[in-house]
């Protein structure tokens, strides 16, 4: 076997060959000829190519240095012949003016062989260039790296390396071989791999070539044909310019509604004086809103039960949305808490506050909100709940927020120097199933003084946000944005906030809270809580609250893209939602990052677009828009009525599609974009989107649209469960089609949508194969579902955070 690893830049590559296989499909076809087994191998793959066994190194741009680096990429394929072109762009570039070039050639060839010891190395010259016009001196230093190349081949072949060269420029390979100037055209293409071939024969000859070593991967195994493996792709390619719409850096904008007396509380003994055990929670769904962004905080006031004992006795006034709250509920105390540090938040994602004793050493008790009991008040379940190992940090070190917007509070550490590290709330149930490290999440902003930190969703996108708090009650704030590379979140900093009370010493009586409704979007509100002495050992607290009417600070422009096929062309179009519904478009035609700008193709009204899907729900090769209702899963209709012939798109008036089959239970307010019920995708290849309703653990039912004999019309079969749960959450879930041997023959596809899985922190995805509906009596063997589903792994390497990364067709 030759297992071979073209390594270099873009002539490696095959830029300006169509198709994009440059020297190494004639060259392998030519190696095959004379009765070598040939398997390609690296980290890059042209879709653009022919070649089934197409993998390479070849990276546009990079220089010698660069491509030194990306030797680690392929690392464990363990090649027996390198093939390396490198220097052209050091060339172009006239990198540090060319000086160390050889060197860092050298260094290159040294990592090959540390890499892979027994590899034979083809060491090629660098092609003459012909844009002297503009590049001038670019072929006179071609030249003289050629010169220092050939000595650098013949002084290791000397040494007895396994090394022979390729000379590209000895007269064979002319100018009028070129494309551009750089590049060959396919007949200079063709002549290099004439060259590769004289070479990898002239190293046999002298039986340089060695057998490969064991890489775990056979080389005649069907990943060298058409499976998709990790890592074998061509990319990552700019695909986009850039374009959208945010709501931009979060701007506080506070609305006095005057003070709320609160009936007396008696703080006696140890606890007189203490009127700052206040603290608001929501404790019940009083008024049942079904989106948790609409909830409404509770007030909560708490003391020592006894004077000689830290049991703690608390009370819950329910919040009646017109910034008073109710008579007091008593509620059961979970158990004591000596350190008094109580906090209530919602540790498993409910939708509820739970309660929580942060202790001295920084470990967490924890009781769940389990809803009222008989007598209308809120109760508590104590549960085990393991925190991360925090050796030299204190209670008073303990930060709690949502840091990631899954609803679940994570466990942030914040350093006497500032620095913030948290880790992520892992697991569907009531406790942590795993802690995940975020790493520093927050650096210090020179404040000089940790107590005035706090996580608090200001601005009611469900994330926390970094808040400081001075003594005066004066406010700086840094918004949690989705963050690129990584779940480590981007920090906003917002360009107004809180002016403060003006006096020193109000700082821990300042709270933010939800104690207004606003149309749903879970702003907190300024909670400033003066607490007089009404004698008797009893204290009245007043509540002076500022209504949050901030805006920003809650939006990505890359928030409502959408990818589908409007035109009806077989390639996904780019749309784009607009705050207002407007729905812009631009064509896709196939020239990435260049797209053909279509405007505004009509408008869906001011709905939420998290709950707007682009799908073919009529099978006519179209997408057609479909909105769920958020509350039950029901849908609205807008068919796509274009007529392809090149003019305007068009679409139909909305038809509200009966409730029958279209009710999925699951279908509820959840936060963060992606983490929605209701999907579409195509599961059995019909051509028309199927409807899916996905529990929060990935758990899967479906409801198949069929086709009624042309008529346009539908009906439906429920297939029940259709993928049983990975137990990942389901707002990392996908569904696309996805399988390499479609895309490589389209006479071979099925359509079918395959299960996906985004690693939220690295962006890997993991693959299950859509092998299509099977019978009722199989489920058994399928654990439940009407469709088998095969699982491939890990088939995609990350490029970014999950949450970022996208399917689709560019056709």
């Amino acid at each position: 076997w030759l297992r071979i690893l073209p390594l270099g830049a873009s002539i490696v590559a095959g830029k300006t060959s169509i198709p994009e296989d440059g020297f190494r499909k004639p060259l392998r076809d030519h190696l095959r000829s004379v009765g070598f087994k040939v398997n390609m191998v690296g980290y890059q793959f042209n879709t653009k190519g022919s070649m089934r066994d197409g993998q390479h190194e070849g990276h546009p741009g990079h220089r010698i240095d660069q491509i030194t680096q990306n030797l680690d990429r392929s690392a464990g394929s363990k090649p027996n012949v390198y093939l390396i072109n490198a220097g052209t762009n050091d060339c172009q570039q006239n990198y540090l003016k060319m000086e160390g070039a050889t060197g860092r050639l050298d260094s290159l060839l040294k990592k090959a062989w540390d890499l892979s010891g027994e590899a034979t190395i083809i060491l090629s010259t660098l092609l003459p260039s012909s844009n002297e016009d503009s590049n001038p001196g670019s072929n006179e230093r071609v030249n003289a790296l050629n010169n220092e190349i050939r000595d650098l081949a013949r002084r290791l072949k000397g040494a007895g390396r396994r090394i022979q060269l390729a000379d590209m420029n000895d007269g064979f390979i002319t100018q009028t071989d070129l494309v551009d100037g750089v590049h060959p055209n396919g007949l200079g293409y063709r002549k290099m791999a004439a060259v590769w071939l004289a070479a990898i024969k002239q190293a046999g000859y002298e039986k340089m070539l060695q057998n490969p070593g064991d890489n775990g991967t056979p080389d005649d195994a069907p990943a060298n044909s058409c499976d998709k493996i990790p890592g074998y792709a061509d990319g990552p390619h700019k695909t986009q310019k850039g374009y959208g719409f945010d709501d931009g850096p979060y701007v506080h904008k506070g609305t006095p509604m005057g003070p709320t007396s609160i009936e007396s509380i008696t703080f006696s003994g140890r606890d007189k004086g203490r009127a700052n055990r206040v603290a608001f929670g929501q404790m019940v769904n009083k008024g049942g809103n079904p989106d948790p962004r609409g909830a409404l905080d509770d007030l909560i006031l708490w003391r020592r039960e006894r004077e000689s004992e830290f049991t703690i006795e608390a009370f819950v006034y329910l919040n009646n949305g017109d910034g008073t709250f109710d008579h007091a509920l008593k509620i059961a105390n979970p158990f004591q808490c000596a350190s008094l540090d109580i906090r209530w938040i919602d540790m498993n994602g409910d939708f509820l506050d739970d309660y929580v004793c942060v202790r001295d050493d920084g470990h967490l008790s924890v009781a769940i909100n389990s809803g009222l009991d008989e007598k209308g008040s809120p109760q508590f379940k104590g549960i085990v709940f393991d925190v991360p190992a925090h050796a030299g940090y204190e209670g008073k070190h303990v930060r709690l927020g949502d840091i990631d917007g899954d609803g679940r509070t994570d466990y942030c550490l914040i350093g006497d120097d500032g620095v913030t590290k948290c880790w992520r709330n892992g697991g569907l149930g009531e406790s942590a199933a795993y802690w995940q490290d975020f790493g520093i999440v927050f650096t210090p902003k020179g404040k000089g003084d940790i107590r005035g930190t706090r996580f608090i969703d200001i601005n009611g996108d469900g994330r926390s946000d970094w808040i400081w708090v001075g003594d005066s009650g004066e406010t700086d704030i840094y918004t949690n944005m989705r963050g690129p590379r990584s779940v480590v979140p981007n920090w906003l900093h917002a360009t107004a906030s809180h002016g403060g009370m003006g006096k020193p010493g109000v700082r821990d009586y300042v709270h933010f809270a939800r104690i207004y409704p606003k149309d749903t979007t879970g702003r907190r509100d300024y909670v400033w809580v003066e607490a007089k002495d009404a004698g008797a050992e009893q204290v009245d607290h007043y509540l002076h609250i500022w209504r949050n009417d901030g805006s920003g600070g809650t939006q990505h422009k890359s928030d409502w893209n959408r990818y589908c096929d409007v035109s009806g062309d077989g390639k996904d179009d780019y749309l784009q939602i607009r705050p207002n519904g407007d729905v812009e478009m631009w064509g896709n035609i196939a020239n990435p990052p260049e797209w053909n700008i279509r405007n505004i193709v009509t408008n869906i009204g001011r709905v939420d677009p998290k709950f707007v899907h682009f799908a073919d729900w009529d099978g006519d090769g179209k997408c057609d828009i479909i909105r769920v209702a958020p509350h039950d899963g029901t849908l609205t209709l807008i068919l796509n009525t274009y007529d392809k012939a090149g003019g305007a798109i068009t679409w139909g008036s909305p038809l509200s599609v009966p409730k029958g089959s279209f009710d999925c239970v699951k279908q509820r307010w959840s936060l963060g974009i992606f983490d929605v019920a209701v999907r579409f995708a195509d599961l059995n290849g019909d051509g028309r989107a199927d409807y899916i309703c996905m529990d929060p653990d990935g758990r899967t039912e479906g409801e198949s649209t069929l086709n009624l004999g042309g008529t346009g019309g539908y009906h439906t079969s429920h297939l029940k469960q259709i993928k049983f749960s990975e137990n990942k959450d389901r707002a990392d879930h996908r569904f696309a089609d996805v399988s390499i041997s479609r895309l490589f023959a389209a006479f071979l596809t099925d359509h079918r949508a395959d299960f996906l899985w985004t690693d939220k922190w690295t962006g890997d995805v993991h693959v299950w194969y859509n092998e299509g509906v099977k019978y009722e009596g199989d489920r058994e063997d399928l654990q439940g579902s009407i469709i088998e589903w095969t699982p491939k792994g890990k088939l995609y390497n990350g490029v970014d955070a999950g949450p970022n990364e996208y399917f689709m067709d560019y056709g």
